[in-house]
């Protein structure tokens, strides 16, 4: 699957709320510039809709890249937890 470009909160639906509430999307990286007010009232309702729908949020590209591994990690091997003090 490839990268597919969706409308912002501020255009006309679908948005990418819309997407996420329809569990459609498994991971968002949202790596937007600048601070204009659609721009931060878009990043507020994606941040919400990504915490509502239980989705992964990333805000840059070396982030999200942890997080694939991360992801890929947790389906290939078990789980271990280890406390702080142990290391």
């Amino acid at each position: 699957m490839g990268k597919i470009i969706i409308n912002k909160v501020s255009t006309n639906s679908p948005h990418i709320v819309d997407i996420l509430a329809s569990k459609k999307i498994g991971l968002v990286i949202d790596t937007r510039v600048g601070n204009s007010e659609h721009r931060l009232s878009d990043a507020i309702a994606l941040r919400r809709a990504t915490l509502k729908n239980k989705v992964p949020y990333c805000t840059n590209m070396s982030t999200a890249q942890a997080c694939l591994e991360a992801i890929k990690s947790l389906k290939t091997k078990r789980l271990e937890v280890t406390s702080l003090q142990d290391i």
